[in-house]
């Protein structure tokens, strides 16, 4: 049986398409450098797409060589649904209350940076066989003291409302006060 060259010739092109196209892990870093004040908030964003969509993953943050955060689990992907069957995270100890992973799209929440929490953050996402780095660098400048003012004058502010509703009090008990004595 001879097939057609064109027949041929579309099987292989379709063959070598499937093999060059091989899935691979892809890793999304959104902004590097990340920049955040001390006393608040960053979040290191980034995303990645697996080639699988199913099964298990594993994401670890870590900084000068130590594991922030590390995160397993079984995932089961089908068109609609995203769930976990099985998963376990385990947190630094100095990052305890301060890091929070987000495992769908492997973004890490620092809380309440500090200066000594500046560096070269370093990811590792990996699937079965799949995996891919990335670093991102966080700098931590100090408060401005933007806030720290903010704070004064709100004070101020509650100490002068203060001392008004004091002063409207004794003018009401004189008015009061003045108003009974006449009565008597």
């Amino acid at each position: 049986m001879r097939f057609p060259k064109a027949t041929v010739a579309s099987a292989l092109n379709l063959v070598a398409y499937i093999c060059s196209s091989e899935a691979s892990m892809v890793l999304r870093v959104y902004q590097d450098p990340v920049r955040g004040s001390a006393g608040q908030s960053v979040t290191l964003p980034v995303s990645y797409t697996a080639p699988e969509p199913g099964g298990y993953l594993r994401i670890t943050w870590s900084r000068d060589g130590r594991d922030i955060v590390a995160y397993g689990g079984l995932w089961r992907r089908s068109p609609g649904e995203d769930r976990r069957c099985g998963q376990w995270m385990v947190v630094s100890g100095e990052f305890q209350r301060r890091a929070m992973l987000f495992p769908a799209n492997a973004s890490l929440l620092l809380r309440n940076v500090q200066a000594s929490d500046s560096g070269v953050y370093e990811l590792t996402i990996s699937q079965r066989t799949w995996g891919t780095n990335g670093r991102l660098t966080l700098t931590v400048v100090p408060d401005t003291g933007n806030r720290a003012e903010a704070a004064k004058k709100q004070t101020a502010v509650e100490a002068n409302i203060q001392y008004i509703s004091l002063v409207l009090v004794l003018f009401f008990l004189l008015f009061i006060v003045g108003r009974h004595r006449v009565a008597c």
